[in-house]
């Protein structure tokens, strides 16, 4: 992800540069040298909430889906892709003409 935020910061927003530098300044009352150290620091805070977020969206996701399974005991077939039978179901029925 940091090779995507650095095309992002740099070729779409580069102006977010100085905004994201002036806000890490202030808060953490650090003084960022150059525009590399702005930009170093930048995409390091970003690569740690990147890991934060990855975790808080994956971990509840897994526990819930294994309360699922264990509570249909079995019932929920977690091997196959849910959306690939679903697909497959709705293209097997017979088009509906108005």
């Amino acid at each position: 992800m940091s090779l995507f935020n650095y095309v992002v910061i740099a070729f779409m927003f580069p102006e977010f540069l100085e905004i994201a530098a002036a806000t890490i300044s202030a808060i953490l009352g650090m003084k960022l040298s150059s525009d590399i150290a702005a930009f170093a620091a930048i995409l390091g805070f970003t690569a740690i909430f990147n890991i934060i977020h990855t975790a808080v969206s994956i971990v509840p996701a897994y526990l819930l889906m294994k309360s699922i399974i264990s509570f249909g005991r079995g019932a929920v077939e977690a091997r196959r892709i849910w959306y690939v039978e679903a697909v497959k179901a709705a293209s097997k029925q017979s088009p509906q003409r108005s």
